[in-house]
């Protein structure tokens, strides 16, 4: 199928085109959802949301909502708002289980949060979900 698709690209821009390919382990590609690229603070608002929304979207289809159920969803996309408020340090999502694991990197990271409702959910709902 990708044969198929490239043939239809024109030669002029055949280096304008990225095969990702994930069983290449040969030349792996490197992706983070949560890299933020934009400058100006609203559309970097925009973005995280979108992100956050883009990566739940993405594991409801790899696992399903039997599997990634609704509250898991509200926890990962909180989790992944979390980790991108942190403008002075680079985060993946590998991080987020970490989030609800280590204390000490929880507070630490919830402590850059400048999202209103992202805190709200660490300071209200979470801290109160079970003793902690």
């Amino acid at each position: 199928m990708v044969e198929d698709i490239i043939s239809f690209t024109p030669k002029e821009r055949a280096k304008d085109v990225i095969i990702f390919d994930p069983s290449d382990y040969e030349r792996p590609m490197w992706l983070n959802l949560l890299d933020i690229i934009a400058t100006d603070p609203n559309l970097r608002a925009v973005e995280k949301d979108r992100a956050a929304l883009d990566a739940t979207s993405i594991f409801i289809k790899i696992f399903n909502e039997e599997v990634f159920w609704p509250r898991i969803q509200h926890y990962f996309r909180n989790g992944c708002l979390t980790l991108m408020d942190d403008e002075e340090e680079w985060w993946t999502l590998i991080d987020v289980p970490r989030l609800f694991v280590d204390d000490a990197f929880c507070k630490y990271k919830v402590s850059k949060v400048k999202n209103p409702v992202v805190k709200s959910f660490w300071d209200y709902e979470y801290a109160n979900t079970w003793d902690r």
